[in-house]
């Protein structure tokens, strides 16, 4: 999904639907593939470990730094974000910059809206999150770096033989990202205060010999969970779609709303009995 080429190819089908999924005989393209992906989810969802491994892969290391442009004047408000092409700056007021920021990154888009723009005039008349700020920038920049390796590698879609790319792949494959750790979401937790008779239910697998569970926050609150959730594991179904129980392990109801490439996906969280 992240390949140019990949996004090129499909873009009429994309803004409808997903195409089919390609796949490679090249057992050595598809690992490459796989781990650029792994460092793709690690980055996104801002896993340190993740972050602190693909920073160093950075071709500017002083991408993301924070400076001011008087040293006596040091405000840290976020009030007039903009962005001067030339210098590569990114203001967030008159003094304060960060440092690197490409157009390219300053215009980096996702689901129709440009990351930084958004992220800023969300924040507008608050202090600036400095650390998270430059988090962001990296991220984006390094997001970039990897879609273009996506573009070489796939050069030759919808074949995907990787016959001009085995050195780029050997890099690739001798140093792989680490695994990212996913933090499961609890349920509800979409809405700040969820309202008391908000309901949560829960669809068991027949196997298990009990009837769907439905019950308020509320309750929830005073009565013992037979559930645990499983960590790491969530499903997500295309809108409309019918959730089927998986041996003994059910998902909640509706949990969150995604919005992927212009398109609403559900994500469910998986549970277990204890």
């Amino acid at each position: 999904m992240y390949s140019p080429n990949y996004r090129k190819r499909y873009e009429d089908f994309l803004k409808i639907d997903y195409p089919k999924i390609l796949f490679t005989n090249n057992k050595d393209l598809f690992m490459a593939l796989s781990l650029l992906g792994i460092e793709l989810i690690g980055l996104h969802v801002l896993n340190q470990e993740s972050l602190n491994h693909s920073f160093e892969k950075l071709k500017d290391a002083t991408i993301g730094e924070f400076y001011y442009k008087e040293s006596h004047d040091r405000n840290p408000i976020i009030k007039k974000p903009s962005h001067n092409e030339l210098e590569q700056r990114l203001y967030i007021n008159h003094s304060a910059y960060v440092k690197g920021v490409s157009e390219e990154i300053h215009n980096y888009m996702i689901g129709g809206y440009g990351v930084l723009d958004k992220y800023l005039k969300s924040h507008k008349n608050e202090p600036c999150d400095f650390d998270h700020v430059t988090n962001i920038i990296k991220v984006i920049a390094r997001t970039i770096e990897i879609q273009k390796t996506l573009g070489f590698l796939t050069s030759d879609l919808p074949h995907l033989k990787g016959n001009d790319s085995k050195t780029l792949m050997q890099e690739i494959l001798q140093n792989p990202p680490p695994p990212p750790t996913l933090i499961p979401i609890s349920p509800l937790s979409y809405r700040a205060k969820p309202k008391p008779s908000e309901i949560l239910t829960l669809m068991p697998h027949s196997s298990v010999k009990k009837q769907a569970t439905t019950i308020s926050t509320a309750e929830a609150e005073v009565q013992p969970s037979l559930y645990s959730v499983l960590p790491n594991l969530a499903l997500i179904c295309d809108r409309g779609s019918k959730v089927s129980p998986i041996s003994n392990v059910f998902v909640t109801g509706m949990l969150c709303d995604l919005h992927l490439n212009g398109s609403g996906s559900y994500a469910f969280l998986l549970y277990r009995l204890k």
